[in-house]
């Protein structure tokens, strides 16, 4: 079992997990529970990569955060490293789109989902969504859909050179 990054805990070996649902579970600073929910990859997560992500999903209450840096005591101030952190993720945010073919001042009275966004930006591009991606159009934002380019081997063959170009650039003047 390890835990590495930002909420989450992968196990070698899943026959204890249970037991460390527990423990989590069990947590509290001045008997005020810090877990607000674990989730279980499978419930949440769909799609051919879910392998990749952790086997548990921890969510802590308003107020603490989940680091993987250690400390002398397993609560302590937001500090990442020698910094004072200054803001962490949460369930609610922000979603501001902006362009020629965007509606200006409307409102979303649906909450959208964070795999939603993928979708929206590719189709803003011109570029079809991948069959791969999980989520959908947030296609009200939208005066109308834009239409999907077709590019050409010749359109990719010019990205492709101007990529290299960019990255022997970037290789001299590093």
């Amino acid at each position: 079992m390890f835990a590495y990054g930002y909420r989450g805990v992968y196990f070698n070996d899943i026959s204890i997990k249970d037991y460390v649902k527990r423990i989590l579970l069990s947590l509290r600073d001045n008997k005020k529970r810090v877990i607000a929910k674990l989730y279980e990859r499978e419930k949440i997560l769909w799609g051919p990569y879910v392998y990749r992500a952790p086997n548990l999903i921890l969510e802590p209450i308003e107020g603490y955060d989940i680091s993987d840096l250690l400390y002398k005591e397993v609560f302590s101030e937001p500090f990442e490293g020698e910094l004072k952190k200054s803001g962490t993720h949460n369930e609610t945010g922000i979603f501001i789109a902006y362009g020629c073919d965007i509606k200006q001042g409307l409102f979303l009275k649906e909450y959208i989902n964070t795999w939603d966004i993928a979708s929206t930006m590719l189709i803003s591009c011109g570029i079809k969504s991948l069959k791969y991606l999980d989520g959908k159009i947030i296609s009200e934002i939208f005066k109308h859909i834009p239409s999907i380019k077709r590019y050409t081997k010749r359109d990719y063959l010019s990205r492709e050179i101007v990529k290299a170009k960019i990255r022997r650039f970037l290789r001299k003047n590093n």
